[in-house]
Order: structure tokens, then C-alpha cells, then sequence
């Protein structure tokens, strides 16, 4: 039996643990800033320690941390008040954040394995996501006993793992921050613009989530440039500056995003402009 103690048990922490709860692991410490905020991240998991960093503690087996990325520059403070020589290994699941940054913890011991575990899925809901965990991919990079012990822990939430080299872990996060928190950008930027037709808002949210579904659909199949549809891949220039007039009069805020989508859409499409161009005043 696996035995897990998480620092920072929010939405990503106690999906996880609580996953692996299921899955047979025994929760240890559980951590949050506040004792408040621990017992109810141990409610959720249903079993675990709460406590916070202000109080000594001593855990053993793995630390999960599951903190935000400026905190983990902070590990070496948040941790000072711990004993932590009876850990086997620390896993951090900052996506831009690679295992070295575990260097700067002093109190660690020097055969400890070091890792970190990102899961390439948006934690939204817990009490939804954690039952979605399976085939979830996971980045994992680390030194061989924390890369050993994270592939545990991805094997036990009958994920997919896949190795990322530590150097490159930026780039690997900005690729997420595009698919992910971009899409959720441009569903409100959909959504504000339907709000302007008096369409209610259930249907709008409706349309605007079938449009997305339908082009990862295309996306699955296609390669990018075939799965383009719109004015941009049409060549509808006129439109497009007409469009962009009527962005200009109803939500102007929106017109450099709208001008960079453009020239995006139009290098990949490989197309030329044909008359159409940008308010280089806006």
C-alpha cells in the first residue's frame, strides 16, 4: 500500500488524492493554508490528516504538492517548520515547473526522488472530474526514483504517461495554456457577442459549445489547414472587413484579438489578403 501526503489540496490535490483513495492508497497529511480549508479537503477525499504548514509534521512516503507555480519558489520557507527525511519521494504538478526546483529545499534528504506530475486535463469541478481521471495524460519528468514513483501513481489512475524533458516544460505548459484556457477565452468572447442577437443564453451556450465540438471533430480527422472553415478559408475578404466594422461599432475591445486571429488563420490557411486591411490605429 502506497501511502500520499498533499500540500495544497485544491481542486487538482484532492481530485487526485481522493482518486487514489479509491484506487487503494492511504492518505496521510493533508495541507492547506487554513485547518478550515484541510478538513474540508478531507471530507471530499474521505480520509487524512488535516493540518497546515505552520504546524511541524513529519510525513512519510510521498509528498504530492500541488501548490500554485509562484509558491513553489517559496517550497524552501512553506516547508522549513517539516521534518521531511522519511519521504521516498516529493512530486510537484506544475506543468511549467520542472523537478528542480525541489533543489532549493534544504530539508530533504539526498537519495529522495524528485519529479513532477502534470495532468493534462482542466480541473474545473472535482466532484466531477475526479471520476474522469482514466486515460487522463500526464507529463512526468524527474530524477529515476521520482519518475519511478510517478508512474505509480499514473498507473494507479490508469493514465497515460509521457516522459517531457525538464528543460522544456515551458513550452510544454504554454501548448496546454493554448488548447485549454484560450478555448475558455473565446467561448466568452462567442458568448458576449451572441448576447448582443437577444438569444437566450441556454441556447447560445448551446450553439457556441456544438461549433467548438464540431471542429476538434474535423480536428481529430484532419490536419489544421483542411479542418479551417470560414471566411478566412472561402477567401470572403469583403466579409471579413465588414465583420471587422461590426466588432469596431458593438465591442471594440475585441479588435486586436480579432486582427491577430486573422493574420493567424490566414498563414495557415496559406491565404493572401485581398483587400483587406487592418486599422492600424485600433
Amino acid at each position: 500500500m502506497f501511502l500520499l501526503n498533499v500540500l495544497g489540496a485544491g481542486r487538482v490535490g484532492k481530485t487526485l488524492a481522493k482518486t487514489l483513495k479509491i484506487a487503494g492508497w492511504k492518505i496521510g497529511i493533508v495541507a492547506n493554508r487554513t485547518i478550515e480549508s484541510s478538513k474540508s479537503a478531507v471530507k471530499f477525499i474521505g480520509e487524512g490528516k488535516p493540518t497546515t504548514t505552520n504546524f511541524a509534521e513529519s510525513p512519510r512516503g510521498i509528498l504530492l504538492i500541488c501548490l500554485p507555480d509562484d509558491e513553489l519558489e517559496n517550497l524552501n520557507t512553506i516547508l522549513k517548520n517539516w521534518s521531511l527525511r522519511g519521504l521516498e519521494s516529493i512530486i510537484h504538478t506544475s506543468g511549467a515547473i520542472s523537478s528542480r526546483v525541489f533543489d532549493k529545499v534544504t530539508n530533504l534528504s539526498k537519495n529522495i526522488g524528485k519529479a513532477s506530475l502534470h495532468p493534462i486535463r482542466a480541473f474545473a469541478d472535482p466532484e466531477k472530474n475526479f471520476s474522469k481521471i482514466e486515460k487522463t495524460y500526464f507529463g512526468i519528468e524527474g530524477n529515476e526514483k521520482g519518475i519511478q514513483t510517478a508512474l505509480k501513481i499514473v498507473d494507479s489512475l490508469k493514465g497515460i504517461p509521457v516522459n517531457i524533458p525538464s528543460e522544456l516544460k515551458p513550452l510544454y505548459h504554454l501548448s496546454a495554456v493554448f488548447a485549454s484556457n484560450f478555448l475558455v477565452g473565446l467561448f466568452w468572447i462567442a458568448d458576449v457577442l451572441y448576447s448582443r442577437c437577444e438569444m437566450p443564453e441556454s441556447v447560445s451556450k448551446e450553439i457556441i459549445i456544438s461549433l467548438m465540438n464540431s471542429s476538434l471533430e474535423n480536428l481529430s480527422e484532419l490536419e489544421p489547414k483542411k479542418a479551417l472553415t470560414g471566411p478566412v478559408a472561402r477567401r470572403d475578404w469583403n466579409l471579413i472587413k465588414s465583420e471587422r466594422e461590426t466588432l469596431k461599432s458593438e465591442v471594440p475591445e475585441f479588435i486586436s484579438f480579432f486582427d491577430e486571429g486573422i493574420k493567424l488563420l490566414k498563414k495557415l490557411s496559406g491565404g493572401i489578403n485581398y483587400g483587406y486591411k487592418q486599422d492600424s490605429s485600433i
